[in-house]
């Protein structure tokens, strides 16, 4: 699965705002991240580096973690799980590609009751 993580404006929550490969349901669940969690997604935002999780064992799946960086700094993170246990170089690398195509397009998510406000 792939999701765009982008960063609220004060930078402090992480929210899905694209995915491919999640269910409705998961994204729900998912819900907000916090930029100070201990995960690679929040460390890639927290870092502005390139972050890769390998996979509990043979069988499990691994990930990869990109900060999309802008001229005012990290505005999300490209978030992909992989089948392999360890994220392979040129998968790594491609994901990097995307991230940097992605960031001329997300800027920082919008509040949800400063949406409401405005409707």
């Amino acid at each position: 699965g792939v999701i765009i993580w982008t960063a609220d404006r004060a930078g402090t929550s992480l929210r899905p705002t694209l995915a491919h490969g999640y269910s409705e349901k998961i994204l729900e669940r998912l819900g907000t991240l916090s930029t100070d969690n201990d995960t690679v997604t929040s460390l890639a935002f927290r870092s502005g580096c390139v972050q890769t999780m390998n996979g509990a064992g043979p069988e499990a799946g691994g990930a990869i973690a990109v900060p999309l960086m802008t001229g005012a700094g990290c505005t999300g993170v490209l978030a992909v799980e992989v089948r392999e246990a360890k994220p392979a170089a040129d998968l790594t690398a491609m994901t990097t590609i995307l991230a940097a195509q992605f960031s001329t397009l997300v800027g920082p998510a919008d509040e949800p009751s400063a949406q409401a406000a405005e409707a």
